[in-house]
């Protein structure tokens, strides 16, 4: 458990912890109903990234946490074997662009498959199918 807090606590994956602590608030205050998780889809085209389909704020939350799964992974596989020095100095700058990178292509290939849940145009509803009021006939 040390070694996953030290790792998660410590450089680079200290970064993705802070923005993933951002995304579990966010996702809490959506839940509560203080937060809109469409707030974020005015301006954004995720179509360009290759991540449209969903809301930004689904999508960002996706990348944010594996993001932080490849950073806090990365870090506990190759401080044991990278010696200290400028090895590591150069590892720890690499690693969160490697991270990035990964979460980026990870999260193109899982949004896929949740485009369907989230359709471009909401579906029908109970006043499409009732009659508006007026005069009796």
């Amino acid at each position: 458990m040390g070694t996953f807090l030290a790792a998660a606590a410590g450089c680079p994956t200290l970064v993705f912890t802070a923005a993933l602590v951002m995304v579990v608030v966010f996702w809490l205050l959506a839940a509560l109903g203080l937060a809109d998780p469409g707030s974020f889809d005015a301006d954004a085209d995720l179509d360009a990234w290759g991540m449209g389909g969903v809301p930004v704020a689904v999508a960002f939350s996706l990348l944010t946490v594996l993001a932080w799964c490849v950073s806090l992974a990365g870090t506990v596989l190759l401080d044991p074997v990278v010696p200290p020095g400028v090895g590591r100095a150069l590892t720890r700058v690499a690693l969160p662009a490697v991270a990035l990178l990964a979460a980026w292509r990870l999260t193109r290939v899982l949004v896929r498959p949740l485009h369907r849940l989230f359709p471009d145009e909401p579906g029908p509803s109970r006043a499409d199918f009732t009659r508006p009021a007026g005069p009796l006939e």
